[in-house]
């Protein structure tokens, strides 16, 4: 069963919510952590973190709900290549521009610090 991004994450903070109500997490317990707990992409995250990298092809310039969470600081490549289409040259294309890239997860320029 495929549920929207919105319903996944009212179900993680309404189990956030109900623990914290039964004093099973304190309310400084409660964080980013405990709440990307309860995503249906946990186990996926926990073993091999968060993208890196989010292709998207066929002209489209959205997410449509896939990993919203997740991706806070992957970044994006937007391909008009139809997805029928994609091959390795094209692949290799996307990846050249995304190690062109200065991540910064979040900070300014100049500031190379990690998460």
């Amino acid at each position: 069963m495929q549920r929207s991004w919105r319903t996944t994450h009212v179900m993680a903070c309404t189990y956030v919510c109900a623990h914290a109500n039964t004093h099973a997490h304190t309310r400084m317990q409660i964080d980013a952590a405990l709440l990307s707990s309860q995503l249906g992409s946990a186990a996926a995250c926990a073993a091999a973190g968060p993208p890196d990298l989010l292709i998207r092809t066929s002209g489209e310039r959205r997410l449509s709900n896939f990993l919203l969470w997740e991706c806070a600081y992957t970044e994006l490549v937007f391909l008009d290549t139809p997805w029928p289409d994609f091959d390795t040259a094209t692949f290799e294309s996307a990846l050249h521009e995304y190690a062109a890239r200065q991540r910064r997860y979040g900070r300014r320029g100049g500031d190379n610090g990690h998460p």
